[in-house]
């Protein structure tokens, strides 16, 4: 046989928004009840477990939040590289694209030339200075590479 139940104290543990829980205290001796100190403390002991319990909430949200910040700054970053690794290829690809187009006119010009039949001395001297003016255009192409 159970013992009866001679006295029960509960308060409630509860945070400023809602109620998280309560503390319940029984006891079986006779005579020995709660006393209106008792209800007080129980009760500052489960406002001050809801307040803790709060904290730790608060806590874990903000480092969640501190993780996810990091997450979206180093996305961030990562976004920054890529943009100017665009920037730099652009660049590159339109300081190449200028010798290039010298290259491919001063070739161009030289094959004309040397269609139209046997060169002549000053033509051969023309084509010279174009394949010249080329191969100093590919020498720029090397040194922006």
């Amino acid at each position: 046989m159970t013992p009866a139940l001679r006295s029960t104290l509960c308060v409630p543990i509860k945070t400023k928004d809602h109620m998280l829980g309560i503390i319940h205290v029984d006891t079986l001796r006779t005579g020995m009840g709660f006393s209106q100190e008792d209800l007080e403390l129980l009760a500052a002991m489960g406002h001050q477990i809801g307040i803790a319990v709060e904290n730790a909430t608060l806590v874990t949200d903000l480092k969640k939040a501190n993780i996810d910040l990091k997450e979206q700054q180093a996305q961030l970053i990562d976004a920054e590289r890529l943009a100017l690794l665009g920037k730099i290829a652009g660049g590159v690809a339109h300081e190449i694209n200028n010798p290039i187009m010298s290259i491919l006119g001063f070739t161009g010009m030289a094959c004309r030339r040397l269609k139209e039949g046997i060169p002549s001395q000053g033509t051969g001297e023309e084509c010279v200075r174009y394949l010249n003016a080329a191969q100093e255009e590919a020498q720029r192409c090397i040194q922006i590479v």
